[in-house]
């Protein structure tokens, strides 16, 4: 009997699509999530007064 052994296959480069390291993604996401919420918030409490809903805006 003959084992075959098994020899380490050759990597070609990668050209395609490169990540960036998770780490560095979800900081900058967390970063970023407090300054959407907050526009979000605001664009929020002030569409009632643009649509004429808001009572006390006079």
């Amino acid at each position: 009997m003959s084992r075959r052994l098994s020899r380490p296959r050759c990597r070609e480069p990668r050209n395609g699509l490169r990540l960036r390291p998770v780490g560095t993604a979800l900081a900058v996401i967390f970063a970023a999530a407090p300054g959407v919420a907050a526009d979000a918030f605001f664009t929020g409490w002030n569409l009632p007064d643009a649509h004429g809903l808001n009572p006390g805006a006079d």
